[in-house]
C-alpha cells in the first residue's frame, strides 16, 4: 500500500495533465472517467491502510497487555517456586 499510493497518485497527475492538452472529445471523456475511478481507488486504499493501522494499533495493545499479564504470572510463577524450595 505505501508504494502502491504514490505511483496511483502520480498516475492520476499524470492522467489529469494529459486532460488539459487534449481537445478531442471521446479522449477528454475517457480521460475524465480514468481518473474519477483512479481518484475512487486512492479513496478507498486510503481509507483501508487507515483501517490496518488502527487494527495494527489494537493489535499492539493487547499484546502489550497480554505480555504484562504473562510477566505477572511468570513472577507469581517464580515465588512459588521459591516457596517449595524453602525447607
Amino acid at each position: 500500500m505505501r508504494t502502491a499510493k504514490p505511483q496511483m497518485a502520480q498516475q492520476i497527475k499524470s492522467a489529469e495533465d494529459q486532460l488539459d492538452r487534449t481537445a478531442e472529445l471521446n479522449a477528454h471523456a475517457e480521460l475524465e472517467s480514468r481518473i474519477t475511478v483512479a481518484k475512487g481507488n486512492l479513496t478507498r486504499l486510503t481509507q483501508e491502510e487507515e483501517r490496518l493501522r488502527n487494527r495494527e494499533a489494537a493489535i499492539d495493545t493487547e499484546l502489550q497487555t497480554a505480555q504484562a499479564k504473562l510477566n505477572e504470572l511468570n513472577g507469581q510463577l517464580d515465588a512459588l517456586m521459591s516457596e517449595l524450595k524453602v525447607p
